[in-house]
């Protein structure tokens, strides 16, 4: 079976690498490309690394540490655990010598001190997830994944080393939720019923979402032994498995004395129902044995019943596991970027472009989940997401921009975080008026238009939800086109420009959310004229979007002209309040409380602090806003200095504390996430802003320093983008990480090579490219395609000492970008060939 032949080969494999015969990349933290498919982890109860398998939603977040958590959105099959917290899941292998037992975790999660000498790893391919553990008998591991039609399979396997028969008990615990929340409560086990009956166990969870909604929760875990074991018990109640009601499964009584008291064939409201087995063998030398389980979910009784009738067999455990086996590239028809000749030392190439495909992975299960390993999902972090991931992707990233557009309010209000809706009844979401929100759908809107030229999607219609309570909505009746919701959206930001400094309000704050003070009027629950200058900037940019989009599809639209207007004033309003002078220097204010009472990255913040902001420094570049004002350059530049640090470029300095209106930032340590910490997501806006002023050098160096790839140690995963780099020597924190995957950093990164390194902007009827004077290698290369022709960027330097430019082998003359020095070609779509090839050379 290709199973324990895949198994074995990544075993030997590891024992190559650890007898020094296999020489393999590595990473932080104990973590390796075993090779271009597979990630080791060789310290897994340690990492905090993570990789999730997803097909439409339904997602198992398989954890290095051997905690693993599935759900769909908001409904929970498995629910996720704190670290060191009691696992709802675990496998044992059990051996026997003579009269006594010795249980081995083979998840990791329930180790005991007197496993320490066993040694564990965890394998992260695409699609599987393989958590190893290897004793002196024995080399088990246990594989996690998710079929294309959302069965979630798990295998045991164990295979003897030795050349003596050796007598083996497997045991599997589960202790699962199917339910619509994220954890368990007092009422769980209630309503949770198990039972048992032919190598089956069915899982029965009634909930009431509501007073009107009432939803039934199925589960079924069907068995499949590969071999014929001496005896099997099954038990449903989590008290017969452990041996006492407040004893873990860690301590569990029956894998040490290798039976079930009880072994109770129903479980229900006295006693947490799990599913849980012992099952014998007698394995032969060098023999290897298997057991399987398969999870379903439904919410009627008659697809209840078809599960029930589906039996687990060899040829279905052996088919879906081949075929994900046999498809484990990470690499995208139409997209790709990759370097050679790195000039650092701190990267190598090959495992620069290994890792950026795992990017490219990161973002493709962001842009397209159902969840961010929270409950929700975060609309400003799917439409980023969305805006790099549409590159390769459209058929469903369309899909996504539309289910995220149902979402909004008919006041064009988006949510700030939505958990799509249960089979029946409302969804939960977070309404909390989070200004920024509607920016990031123009921004990937405009984006999908030009990178796609699927127009058509503007006349998609979609329909809305409508608040009801503050974290409720229900289905509007309102239903209208693509374009009318932009339209609701860009008029509800338009409504919340404050008409005395032409400012966009802050509301319960911008992107940097722990910085949701500035909407605060005191002794009032109402939001005040508090000004967020990064989302005013964002504004201005999605004002000019807004006036494309409407004059490609409608020239005399009613709001062109009036975009037109408050665009102007916008502009007039930033550089007049926005920019405050000392001396002569001036500094772009993050923002200001109530009635201008206090400034957030002045010369004199509360407290007399001076302090500078990094993202409204950032999008006054971002959004060309310094295209009216070219002399603000060396003040821009001087900024980015002062918020160089370590780990990159910081979110303020200094970090802000003890005072109210600021928000829930304060309540952050210094260092950390927003609070003046290298939050990577708000870096590289920086770093973007960089090489769009032309400091490549600058801007090669704060790429590199965010990269984990150039870390020895990483608190989260090490092969993937993380959210931050914290730093504060007082608290003991040095380069830790706050989280990774969902936190748009992977997005942001792409988007900054793209559109600020090799410089590429596309636009409805050109594409216009804009290279950094600097690369950080000798040769890079990125494919795309635009509408539908592929178009291959190539760089290389051959030491010329002056810049060329070709289209398919035709020389294209270059012009002068005076703010920022660099040249620059626009290039007509409608020239394009079906594959293209632009060479750029120094």
């Amino acid at each position: 079976m290709k199973l324990k032949q895949d198994v074995i080969s990544i075993y030997q494999k590891i024992s190559l690498f650890e007898s020094g015969q296999l020489n393999i990349t590595k990473l932080a933290s104990g973590a390796y490309y075993l090779d271009d498919e597979l990630t080791l982890i060789t310290d897994p109860v340690n990492s905090g690394a993570r990789f999730p398998y997803a097909v439409n939603g339904m997602t198992i977040w398989a954890y290095a540490s051997g905690y693993i958590s599935i759900n769909h959105s908001s409904y929970y099959i498995l629910p996720p655990n704190l670290e060191g917290k009691e696992p709802f899941l675990d496998f044992f292998g059990i051996e026997q010598d003579g009269n006594n037992t010795y249980p081995v975790s083979l998840l990791g999660v329930s180790e005991r001190n007197d496993e320490i000498e066993n040694k564990r790893y965890t394998v992260f391919s695409k699609n599987i997830a393989y958590y190893i553990t290897v004793t002196k008998n024995f080399l088990y591991a246990v594989t996690v994944y998710i079929s294309k039609d959302f069965k979630i399979y798990f295998n045991t396997v164990a295979h003897n080393l030795t050349g003596e028969t050796k007598q083996i008990t497997l045991s599997s615990f589960f202790n699962m939720l199917f339910k619509y929340d994220s954890g368990e409560s007092i009422e769980t086990k209630w309503f949770k019923k198990v039972s048992y009956e032919n190598n089956m166990f069915i899982y029965d969870a009634p909930e009431d979402i509501d007073r009107h909604t009432r939803i039934e929760n199925y589960g079924v875990v069907k068995r499949h032994l590969h071999t014929k074991p001496k005896n099997i018990q099954n038990t449903t109640s989590r008290i017969d498995y452990v041996g006492k009601r407040y004893r873990s499964v860690r301590n569990a009584l029956s894998i040490r004395s290798l039976k079930f008291e009880k072994a109770p064939l129903v479980t229900n409201f006295t006693d947490t129902a799990i599913n849980a087995d012992l099952i014998n063998y007698e394995v032969k030398a060098y023999d290897t044995i298997i057991s399987s389980y398969r999870i379903e979910t439904c919410h009627d009784k008659d697809t209840l019943n078809k599960m029930m009738a589906s039996d687990l067999t060899d040829k279905e455990i052996k088919k879906v596991y081949e075929g994900l086996s046999n498809t484990q590239s990470y690499d995208f028809d139409n997209f790709g970027i990759s370097f050679k000749g790195v000039n650092d030392n701190r990267v190598d190439d090959k495992v620069l472009n290994q890792f950026l495909k795992l990017v490219n992975y990161q973002i493709h299960f962001s842009s397209l989940s159902s969840n961010s390993g929270t409950v929700f999902l975060g609309v400003r972090d799917v439409m980023q997401q969305l805006e790099s991931s549409l590159i390769w992707d459209r058929k469903n990233v369309r899909s996504k921009i539309l289910e995220v557009l149902s979402f909004i309010d008919p006041s064009g209000l988006p949510p700030r975080q939505y958990a799509l809706p249960p089979k029946e009844g409302n969804p939960r979401m977070d309404l909390r008026p989070f200004i920024d929100q509607g920016l990031w759908i123009i921004s990937t809107l405009h984006t999908y238009l030009a990178y796609t030229e699927d127009y058509d999607i503007l006349n998609e219609v979609c329909g809305y939800y409508e608040r009801i309570e503050p974290n409720s909505a229900k289905k509007s009746k309102v239903e209208n086109s693509v374009l009318e919701h932009l339209i609701r959206v860009t008029n509800y930001l338009v409504s919340n420009i404050d008409p005395s400094t032409y400012g966009l309000k802050a509301l319960y704050g911008d992107w940097n959310d722990a910085l949701d003070g500035l909407g605060l009027i005191e002794g009032s629950s109402g939001y005040g004229n508090g000004v967020s200058v990064m989302a005013t900037l964002q504004l201005y940019e999605n004002l000019e979007r807004m006036i494309e989009i409407l004059k490609l599809v409608d020239p005399q639209n009613e709001h062109i002209n009036t975009y037109e207007v408050v665009r102007h004033n916008l502009s007039l309003g930033i550089n007049k309040y926005a920019v405050v002078i000392k001396q002569d220097e001036k500094r772009v204010l993050h923002g200001w409380g109530h009635d201008r009472s206090y400034f957030v990255g002045s010369f004199n913040d509360p407290h007399g602090h001076s302090r500078n902001s990094l993202t409204s420094n950032a999008f006054y570049i971002i959004s060309d806003m310094i295209k009216n004002t070219p002399e603000m350059k060396p003040h821009l530049l001087h900024a980015f200095n002062n918020l160089d640090s370590k780990y990159g470029l910081k979110t303020f300095d200094p970090a802000m504390q003890d005072f109210h209106g600021f928000g829930r930032i304060i309540n952050l340590p210094p260092g950390t996430a927003e609070n003046a910490a290298t939050y990577v997501h708000a870096t590289l806006f920086g770093v973007l802003a960089l090489y769009m002023l032309g400091e490549g050098d600058f801007a090669n160096e704060q790429v590199l320093k965010v990269l984990p790839i150039t870390k020895k140690e990483m608190s989260t995963s090490p092969f993937i983008m993380p959210n931050s780099y914290v730093h504060n020597e007082e608290l003991n924190m040095d380069g830790e990480s706050m989280s990774d995957w969902y936190t748009g950093s992977a997005n942001t990164l792409l988007k900054t090579l793209i559109r600020g390194l090799f410089g590429l902007e596309v636009k409805f009827d050109h594409l216009r490219l804009r290279p950094s004077k600097a690369f950080f290698s000798k040769e890079a290369t990125l494919m795309v395609s635009i509408g539908n022709k592929l178009t291959r960027i190539v760089y290389k330097n051959n030491n010329n000492g002056n810049r060329t430019f070709k289209l398919n082998g035709k020389v294209i003359e270059a012009k002068l970008d005076t703010l920022s020095g660099l040249l620059y070609i626009d290039i007509n779509k409608s020239i394009l060939e079906h594959q293209n090839v632009i060479h750029i050379q120094d």
